[in-house]
């Protein structure tokens, strides 16, 4: 998956530019943004690493001993026990590789709405790249050597790889819930204004009175009613 994907991935989880772009300068320096990579692996091929995947996935090696080796994994170098048997647990739930950059990108913003809720909210509303970055490398990272600046250095240098504007429009629309802002918000609202939901007005900020008409329409629909806007909500809003 190119560092565009990543990107995009991971905007429409909900996750700002800033934010994105942080994560990003940690990812860089975790792995080169590589979903198949094992601690330590510096050859060109990532031999070592391809091995320890299919070793894994086939079954050689067992989840005890992919979540007990200690060995750093994947693109955001997983390394804890629990956190490497959970990530298993989700990839064979999933019927994936433990390599699948998607399945590694979904299991991290997984960890982050369940064991990181407060980072979460901070990434996907902040506009500082560097904070973004700071606070993913100290609370989610927590890397043996603090090294903020290199990876602030990175991810200002994916930024402009990819030429990421701050203020870019993303559409089909984000992942959006409370406190989030933009213009797909704006849209979110003005449909559920147009159909009969309690919107006073259009604003772009995702407030108490739009999560709770997003939580009416869901019940209206069948849906969950857990006031988040996902793709699926978004599909059943924009059906005509």
């Amino acid at each position: 998956m190119s560092k565009q994907k990543i990107y995009d991935a991971l905007r429409k989880a909900g996750i700002s530019h800033a934010g994105t772009i942080g994560i990003m300068g940690n990812l860089q320096a975790e792995s080169g943004c590589e979903s198949c990579r094992l601690q330590g692996d510096y050859e060109l091929g990532r031999s070592r690493s391809k091995e320890y995947a299919a070793k894994v996935d086939s079954g050689e090696l067992s989840r005890h001993i992919f979540s007990m080796d200690g060995q750093g994994w994947g693109v955001y170098q997983l390394t804890y026990h629990t956190r490497k048997a959970g990530y298993f647990d989700f990839v064979k739930a999933n019927n994936g590789s433990i390599a699948d950059m998607e399945l590694q990108l979904r299991y991290m913003v997984k960890e982050l709405k369940e064991d990181f809720p407060k980072l979460l909210a901070f990434l996907k509303v902040t506009t500082s790249i560097f904070n973004a970055t700071k606070r993913f490398c100290e609370e989610f990272e927590r890397p043996a050597v603090n090294n903020v600046q290199a990876r602030y250095a990175m991810a200002q240098a994916i930024e402009k790889e990819l030429n990421a504007a701050p203020t870019a429009e993303f559409w089909p629309p984000r992942t959006v819930d409370k406190s989030m802002k933009g213009p797909d918000v704006e849209v979110l609202q003005a449909i559920l204004k147009a159909r009969g939901f309690g919107i006073n007005f259009i604003s772009g900020n995702f407030d108490d009175l739009l999560e709770r008409e997003v939580k009416a329409f869901q019940k209206s629909t069948g849906l969950d009613c857990d006031g988040v806007c996902g793709p699926l909500t978004w599909a059943k809003i924009l059906e005509t």
